[in-house]
């Protein structure tokens, strides 16, 4: 079918985002790999199926699609049990949060409709992603770092506010380029910086978790090493406070 579908794409929506469309749409998107919504690691916007390949020359940004109903079960029955907030919140984190593309369904019931318990349970996401990461408390943006140095330093005022969450951001348009990053701590009353978390991958979107919220002053970003030799630019490095995220 591939000729047909290359066909009538290029004659009605040549631009059009494929799932798993690499050889037939110049814009493809691929598959995670798994549709648990728990892809389990960093995600590479190059590269085939799977989390990626950071070392491919193919733009492929991963698709994460998973369902609302337990059990990976993708077609509507009446009574079947719904994801909780709290489990929805986990995917958002290990997909979103880590440059994935959520793909979360909707099971139409047997009146065409949005199932009322559904769609409450959308609408909770929805609010919860809107209050925890709708407005940063602290934030820079758009720094541009030197090539191959990048040191970004997060100051928290007031001093001594509890943070328990990061954002950080490349601009994707450039290229998916950060290869290693760590993100540190001043506690208060202290000199010395403290690990706060580190990855590989950022992307679009990198959200990085403590299990307890950290009294800091200031928060430093590394970026360690990325790929070409022209400056980096992190389109956001952002703090958050558990307000608004529990």
């Amino acid at each position: 079918m591939k000729d047909s579908i290359v066909a009538l794409l290029n004659a009605s929506q040549p631009d059009a985002a494929a799932f798993g469309g690499l050889g037939v749409s110049p814009n493809p998107i691929c598959w995670i790999g798994t549709e648990s919504g728990a892809p389990g690691g960093d995600i590479w916007s190059t590269g085939g199926n799977g989390l990626g390949d950071p070392n491919s020359p193919t733009v492929c940004p991963k698709a994460c699609d998973t369902t609302l109903q337990d059990g990976d079960h993708w077609f509507f029955t009446a009574g079947d049990a719904i994801r909780t907030r709290a489990q929805l919140i986990e995917v958002y984190h290990g997909t979103v949060g880590r440059n994935g593309v959520l793909e979360l369904d909707f099971a139409i019931n047997r009146d065409g409709l949005v199932e009322p318990a559904h769609a409450a349970r959308y609408k909770e996401l929805g609010d919860w992603a809107r209050s925890c990461y709708g407005a940063p408390r602290w934030e820079l943006a758009n720094a541009t770092c030197a090539a191959q140095q990048c040191v970004l330093e997060l100051e928290l005022d007031p001093a001594g506010a509890a943070v328990d969450r990061v954002m950080i951001r490349e601009e994707i348009g450039l290229g998916q380029r950060v290869r290693a990053y760590t993100v540190q701590a001043m506690a208060l009353g202290s000199t010395a910086w403290q690990a706060f978390s580190s990855g590989k991958a950022v992307g679009n979107k990198r959200i990085d978790l403590t299990k307890e919220p950290v009294v800091a002053t200031k928060l430093r970003l590394t970026v360690s090493a990325f790929a070409g030799a022209d400056a980096l630019l992190v389109k956001q490095f952002a703090a958050f406070t558990p307000v608004g995220c529990s």
